[in-house]
């Protein structure tokens, strides 16, 4: 289980995350003028732990 108490607590929530399994990086887009981003998805195992 992965409980999100604090919004600081969000980017140490995505790595236990990472590290399960549970999710996974799809891609990391970089605009011009932005920050570069990373957009994450759920794996399989992700998925059936939601279910």
């Amino acid at each position: 289980m992965v409980n999100v108490a604090q919004r600081n607590s969000v980017y140490q929530t995505i790595d236990r995350l990472l590290r399960a399994g549970l999710i996974a990086v799809r891609e990391t887009p970089c605009e011009e003028n932005r920050p570069e981003r990373t957009v994450y998805e759920p794996t399989e195992a992700g998925r059936e732990t939601l279910r």
